[in-house]
Parts: C-alpha cells; structure tokens; sequence
C-alpha cells in the first residue's frame, strides 16, 4: 500500500526551490521545472482548463506478467500492463521531494547516491521517472554529493545531454542548504509504452497555497543496457512543456500524502 504518512528521509532535506545560485540558463530551467513547477505559470491562480491526454487504461504493453529479466541488476519485468491505478509504493525523501521505491520495480541499486535499475515494464518506467528527476534537482542543488558524472548515467545519450553536461561545467553552483519544500508528485498518466519506450506525464503539486491547480509535465524513458534512462530535450530540459491545469482529472493520484 502507498504510505500516506510522512515519507522517510534519505540524505540530505535539500529543496529544489530556489534556482537563483545557478547561473546557467539551461540549468536554471531545470531547477524552475523540477523545484517550482508552479511559477511557470506566473503565479496564477487561474490555470488553463484545458485537458492534458487521458491515461491508458485496460491495455497491456508486451503481455502481462512476467519473472523475466533483462535489468542491469536482475529485478524481474512483471505486470507489463499500463497501470490504471496507482502502484503501492513506499515512499522517501530524496531532498525534499518523495519518491516512490518498491523492492521488485526499483530502484534496486544506488551509484554514489543516484538511483538505477528499474523493471523493465510500465509501472518500472514510471518510479524511474520520478526517481530520476529527483535525482536531476540533488545535482543542481548539490553538485558536490551528486556529481553530474554519476547523474548523467540514468541521462540517455544525445543532444539533450550534451547541454546538461556543457552548461553543467560552466554553471557556478553553492551547496547552500534551504528548508524550503519542494513540488511534489500528485498523479501520472502513461501516454505510451512500448517495449523499450516511455512516455509518461507526471502531474504536480506545488508548494505555493495561494495558487490553485496544479502543473504537469511530460517526460519520455528509453529502456538502454537495461535499465531507464531519462531522455532530455535538445535544450537540457527533463520535460517537453510544463503546464496548469485546474485537477487531477485525466491523472491516476498518486504520490504521498
């Protein structure tokens, strides 16, 4: 079962809150996205109404159970269907965000710090996802426990990379500790899945109680030497737009409470 209490603390409680120490406008974007989703709204308490895409429900991608393996660290791929209520999960803190851990999806190992190897289905890619980008906001905020050397081996190879890397190098960035707290998950939708593709949207919470809504995001995994890894888009951000909406109406809740 999901925890509904308080998540754990793993490391250090370190926000994604505040972009204004970094000085590259590629990084600052990210830490906008992944600390304060919500700003990117402008403030606004009126979110756009639209609709984002409905989650998959009822189908399967690649069959359905399963105990084989083809992960780096030997989990097995599982229930290989789209997810249409939200996995059980034990969640933790990794700075100030919660991310959710199971001992069959992931992550099933840690390298210096940054979560790897997840199952190799629907559901694996999803805790990925929100483990990586938590991994992501650790490295802008703590460069020194989380090197972007060890954070860009759940980056998969390309364009997007490559200007996470380059503004990385360039970028003068303080370890200075805030309290702070951070956006936090609270609902998905898997767009697509396919045997070594996700596409995934990841609704937030935020942490402004004067705005109302919420934001979303959408992300895309590529299953690569057997594990997830997170897809960039050309400009080195972890999601292809950010934007409001007023519920968690085309969303699956989830997250911590």
């Amino acid at each position: 079962m999901i925890n509904n209490g308080s998540a754990e603390t793993e490391g250090e409680r370190s926000p994604w809150t505040q972009p204004g120490f970094i000085a590259s406008a590629v990084v600052v974007a990210l830490l906008v996205v992944l600390g304060i989703v919500l700003s990117v709204t402008g403030g606004s308490s009126k979110p756009d109404t639209g609709a984002a895409t409905p989650p998959a429900t009822g189908g399967t991608a690649g069959g359905t159970a399963s105990r084989d393996s083809d992960s780096v660290c030997g989990l097995p791929s599982g229930d290989r269907s789209i997810p249409s209520e939200a996995p059980s999960a034990k969640w933790k803190l990794r700075g100030a965000v919660a991310v959710p851990t199971a001992p069959e999806i992931g992550p099933g190992r840690f390298r210096g710090g940054v979560p790897a190897c997840f199952a190799h289905s629907p559901t694996g890619a999803l805790f990925a996802m929100v483990n990586i980008h938590a991994a992501m906001g650790q490295f802008a905020r703590q460069p020194g426990r989380y090197p972007i050397r060890k954070v860009v081996k759940m980056i998969a190879p390309g364009p997007g990379r490559r200007t996470l890397e380059a503004a990385a190098a360039k970028a003068p960035v303080a370890d200075k500790g805030s309290t702070k707290p951070g956006a936090q998950v609270a609902g998905f939708t898997i767009v697509r899945y396919e045997a070594d593709t996700a596409v995934i949207d990841l609704a937030f919470r935020g942490d402004r109680p004067d705005v109302a809504g919420y934001t979303h995001g959408q992300s895309t995994l590529r299953w690569q030497d057997g594990d997830w890894k997170l897809v960039l888009a050309q400009n080195g951000s972890p999601f292809d737009a950010v934007q409001a909406i007023p519920d968690l109406t085309a969303y699956v809740p989830w997250g911590v409470s």
